[in-house]
């Protein structure tokens, strides 16, 4: 399972949505089935850091007219400790165990504690 996200940004379209602060959703899928659902806050600390680090070293003058980092990534490490992390997950804890060799430790025992069988 990739547990790598990306999406195409700016720095003037990163404060626009830092003043909106939408909630992210973000879907885990293995195999087209659907694992997990993570949302959270876009100003989650680490989740902003990543995305700013990236911007910066795109582009360290700052925006240019036209040019997007159309590979902004981040991953469950930049998200995990966001103060309202909710946690959605669509499988059993047997499942699990059959998907486990597609998880990291941590990301593994987030959706190993949130099971509701």
């Amino acid at each position: 399972m990739a547990e790598v996200t990306s999406l195409t940004i700016h720095e003037s379209r990163l404060e626009k949505d830092k003043q909106k602060n939408p909630t992210m959703i973000i879907g885990g899928f293995i195999d087209g089935r659907l694992i997990y659902i993570f949302r959270f806050p876009f100003n989650s600390e680490g989740f902003i850091d990543r995305l700013e680090s990236q911007l910066k070293n795109k582009f360290p003058d700052g925006d240019q007219s036209g040019y997007f980092l159309r590979s902004a990534s981040f991953s469950f490490t930049h998200y995990r400790t966001a103060l309202n992390l909710e946690v959605d997950i669509f499988i059993g804890t047997k499942e699990l165990e059959l998907y486990k060799k597609h998880f990291t430790g941590k990301l593994y025992r987030v959706i190993e504690e949130h099971i509701e069988e």
